[in-house]
C-alpha cells in the first residue's frame, strides 16, 4: 500500500513537472498583454505545486 502511495506521489509530481514545462512554454509564446498576465499566473502555480509535491515527497509523505 505505501509502495502505491509513492508511485501516485511520483505519478503527481511527473504531471506537475509536464505542466510547469508547458506553462513556461505558452509563457514563451505568448505575444498579447492580457495573455502575459495569464502566462505568467499559470507558470506560478504550476511551480508552487511542483515544488509542494517535491517538498511533500522529501518529507516522507
Amino acid at each position: 500500500m505505501l509502495r502505491q502511495n509513492k508511485s501516485a506521489l511520483d505519478e503527481e509530481i511527473a504531471s506537475a513537472l509536464y505542466k510547469w514545462r508547458m506553462a513556461a512554454a505558452y509563457y514563451e509564446s505568448a505575444k498579447d498583454g492580457d495573455l502575459m498576465e495569464y502566462a505568467i499566473y499559470e507558470l506560478e502555480a504550476a511551480k508552487r505545486r511542483y515544488t509542494y509535491l517535491l517538498r511533500l515527497k522529501r518529507n516522507g509523505a
